[in-house]
């Protein structure tokens, strides 16, 4: 789903109706942005319950042998939450 909004002259956007219910942002809501480059920005609702993305990374190494770097980790996060956004569950 593509939609657009307008900035106005004080910077701000307002996030349309369908995506903010689809993520569950409410009236004060809090949202992230994260630059991917490209032109591509990830926009995430900081009211998420932890809960929603327990598990990300449960199908990797779990031993401190095998464990991933804070690099590794960031890139399977980043990862997750662009297939998420890919299908709309805005993780």
């Amino acid at each position: 789903m593509a939609l657009e909004s307008k900035v106005t002259s004080k910077g701000q956007v307002t996030i349309p109706r369908d995506i903010r219910d689809s993520m569950g942002i409410g009236s004060a809501g809090r949202v992230s942005f994260t630059d991917l480059g490209n032109g591509l920005v990830l926009i995430r609702s900081c009211d998420k319950p932890a809960s929603e993305i327990f598990g990300l990374l449960s199908d990797r190494p779990r031993t401190r042998k095998d464990a991933l770097s804070i690099e590794e980790m960031d890139e399977v996060i980043k990862e997750q939450r662009l297939e998420a956004g890919s299908r709309g569950t805005g993780v």
